[in-house]
């Protein structure tokens, strides 16, 4: 898959997601799309965040970079925790 092509009904750029199956602890939110890259904050379980770039794909993760919806701190997470937000 190439960087930059959205998937229909999928994830895209400019849509709302919200965090879930992180048990209660959170989504690490990365500084670079990349496991080992500082933690800016950790976003937690049923947060409201706008994709805003991507996707990425490093390591078999498939990265996009969010946007809080509620102070507008940004940076990379693993999509596997993002759902759409209706």
């Amino acid at each position: 898959l190439a960087e930059n092509t959205s998937i229909p009904g999928v994830f895209s750029i400019n849509m709302k997601v919200r965090v879930q199956f992180t048990g209660e602890e959170g989504l690490r939110i990365h500084k670079d799309p990349n496991i080992e890259s500082q933690v800016l904050a950790v976003a937690r379980e049923n947060s409201l965040w706008i994709i805003i770039e991507g996707p990425t794909i490093n390591e078999g993760r498939i990265w996009w970079k969010v946007q809080s919806l509620e102070n507008g701190l940004s940076g990379w997470a693993v999509q596997d925790y993002l759902s759409i937000a209706y």
